[in-house]
């Protein structure tokens, strides 16, 4: 037996208006990029910013990602969307250098529809030779589900990517099922605690125990760590503790527009009270 849910009509009808309006949006540009800071535990200073998508819709008003991303990832829109996205913070992050008020990463998400359909090394390069940012301060986070669906191949890509000078970041880590095998071979530079495990630190033994391992299999890689989803005092001090090397969350700052993300580099070091040492 099948029953009509009008739940269900509703839905598909969103989601068609959704990918009608992506394509209008992406014509006209109608979403902006909001920058979330990332910390040094060391000394409280700003070593980069994830650059993350909001859509200013005419009469829907702001549309969060999860309301259209996976949308166009179905429609393979995300493969304008993503170019769009990774020009505009790559211009961004050469504006603030050439203003000599920012010196570290612009993280960019990457999608696998990007990877799989787009040339992804041939767009990062015009990404960084129209902007003009040093290919040292980008920084591409792929995630961990994407890339051990079938990591042989994107042994070779990762590797043009890296000959270009950028970095790369595995996101989400600790959700997936890496092969400790692959994870040597790919040229990484950085993995990414899971919020999902952030969130039940330090009162949860088996997150604790997560995230020990993942910050101590990334010194034995010779990667960097760092934690998103940082909400509480206790969750820093936890990871500052364990000799995580960076963070981001709410508890520091969220997603903040161009201007107010300025702001915070003309302001200077965040006051991380009750964590160093």
């Amino acid at each position: 037996f099948a029953f009509y849910d009008r739940s269900l009509t509703e839905a598909l009808m969103e989601q068609m208006a959704i990918e009608n309006s992506l394509r209008e949006a992406i014509r006209k540009e109608q979403f902006e990029l909001y920058y979330q800071p990332q910390l040094s535990f060391e000394d409280g200073h700003i070593t980069g910013f994830e650059a993350l998508i909001r859509w200013n819709h005419p009469t829907m008003g702001r549309i969060d990602p999860d309301r259209f991303i996976s949308i166009a990832e179905k429609s393979h829109l995300i493969i304008p969307l993503g170019e769009w996205v990774l020009t505009t913070a790559c211009t961004q992050a050469a504006l603030w250098h050439k203003r000599g008020i920012f010196d570290g990463h612009m993280g960019v998400n990457i999608s696998g529809i990007q990877m799989e359909h787009g040339d992804l090394p041939g767009i990062i390069a015009k990404a960084l030779s129209s902007s003009g940012l040093d290919p040292d301060q980008l920084e591409i986070e792929v995630t961990e589900t994407v890339v051990m669906k079938d990591p042989q191949r994107w042994i070779d890509m990762f590797a043009e990517i890296k000959a270009l000078g950028v970095h790369i970041s595995i996101d989400d880590f600790g959700t997936g099922y890496s092969s400790l095998s692959y994870l040597r071979e790919f040229p990484l530079d950085k993995l990414k605690i899971d919020r999902s495990f952030v969130e039940d630190l330090p009162h949860d033994e088996d997150a604790c125990a997560i995230a020990d391992t993942i910050i101590a299999l990334a010194k034995g890689l010779g990667l960097s760590t760092i934690a998103e989803g940082v909400e509480t005092s206790a969750q820093a001090q936890y990871l500052n503790k364990k000799a995580c090397d960076s963070v981001q969350g709410y508890l520091f700052d969220r997603p903040l527009q161009a201007f107010d993300a300025e702001q915070r580099l003309l302001s200077g070091e965040y006051k991380i009270s009750g964590i160093k040492g």
